[in-house]
């Protein structure tokens, strides 16, 4: 999943709506051009374009622009596409545009209603774009996710709610793994989901609406967003560390939305520490996050480590052995050093906060005790780890 380059003219998750009955307002069919059949004619309720416009440079730059988008076919029988373009520019021109760009593509503006209207079009096609500027016609208002983690439901999630008119449809209990990338980590997670909610989309949702509307109400929220892809389909990857939440949410529209939520804070509670521990004697964390070759904790890996300090603080009899694991990407000794010092930051952090030093110990085991296939990037991630285990 890679973020948009640039903005781009999406139609994957369209259909026609009313306003697409007829051509954008401000736009008259230049004398002698052929109407748009109702088959040619696309209308988008809130999408992105980039369209040219000259800077303060002399030159053209792509400028992102978003609103209303029409897209429809100016076609004049027996004229070229490119001889067709400087008789459209002159009826723009005579109809209150103002022509921005004439050379390899057309691009002219106008100011109509209170709005302001950009057509575009290329010399060798009949196709051409309206846009009209506007803010996105759909909002999402998010509660943050709450201090004590949410009783499960077959519905919703109470912190991360369905695109602006999404129907519930089913929630999916998944036992396979997520793949997702931070933004700027050169290595993805795979992480264990806890569910998964299903939801119809109003028919004229774009993927670019989408992401944009769900984006900016998660981080209104107190979200970060880790990563945003806009395509035939749309998704947002989020991240929460707040509150001593640590919750990852991977967000795709693509005919239905599904709505994916992790939540590792739930996972390394104090009370689900001390039952993994006493059950199986060692439990492996996920919730500490690394550059990649680094052995400092990354800020988010603040609600992990203080469900360890709230564990080791409610039973002051209890000593561990903190251990670092590293994939088999690199040297061996290396690796060794490198999960020594992850687990020895470990340590330090809660020595730092009232832990004696006496009740921890560390070992760096490198790559000699893998718990997934080094051979996918699923089980390499599954063995980059922090484990806590009782000492007898």
């Amino acid at each position: 999943m890679t973020r948009a380059g640039s903005l781009v003219l999406i139609l994957g998750l369209v259909a026609p709506v009313a306003l697409a009955a007829g051509l954008p307002p401000a736009f008259r069919m230049p004398s002698g051009f052929t109407d748009v059949p109702p088959s040619n004619l696309k209308y988008v309720a809130f999408d992105g374009v980039a369209i040219d416009d000259r800077g303060t440079d002399g030159r053209f730059h792509a400028v992102p622009r978003e609103g209303h988008v029409w897209t429809f076919d100016v076609r004049k029988p027996d004229t070229r596409a490119d001889q067709a373009m400087p008789l459209i520019a002159a009826s723009l021109a005579g109809d209150g545009w103002t022509v921005v760009r004439s050379e390899g593509e057309l691009v002219a503006k106008k100011s109509a209603g209170g709005s302001t209207f950009w057509y575009r079009s290329y010399p060798n096609s009949e196709r051409v774009v309206v846009l009209e500027e506007c803010p996105p016609p759909r909002k999402l208002e998010l509660a943050p996710p709450a201090a004590t983690v949410e009783a499960p439901s077959d519905r919703d999630f109470t912190f991360a709610l369905p695109f602006p008119g999404g129907t519930f449809v089913r929630t999916a209990h998944d036992p396979g793994m997520i793949e997702i990338k931070p933004k700027g980590a050169a290595q993805p997670l795979f992480l264990h989901p806890d569910a998964t909610k299903w939801y119809a989309l109003p028919p004229d949702v774009s993927s670019y609406e989408f992401v944009k509307v769900k984006s900016a109400a998660l981080q209104l929220a107190g979200w970060s967003i880790e990563r945003e892809a806009i395509g035939s389909d749309g998704v947002v990857i989020a991240h929460f560390t707040k509150t001593g939440r640590d919750i990852w949410l991977y967000d795709r529209a693509a005919g239905q939305e599904s709505i994916t939520v992790a939540d590792l804070g739930a996972a390394t509670t104090a009370g689900r520490l001390k039952h993994d521990l006493a059950t199986e004697g060692h439990v492996a964390l996920y919730g500490i996050y690394f550059d990649t070759d680094s052995a400092t904790p990354k800020p988010e890996s603040e609600t992990t480590l203080r469900n360890i300090l709230q564990l080791l603080q409610s039973d002051p009899s209890l000593q561990l052995e903190i251990e670092g694991h590293t994939d088999d990407t690199g040297a061996a000794a290396h690796n060794e050093q490198l999960s020594a010092g992850r687990a020895g930051s470990v340590q330090a952090w809660l020595t730092a906060h009232g832990i004696a030093a006496g009740r921890l110990t560390v070992h760096g085991y490198g790559a000699t005790k893998p718990v997934a296939d080094n051979h996918t990037p699923e089980g390499r991630a599954r063995n980059r780890r922090v484990e806590l285990r009782r000492r007898s």
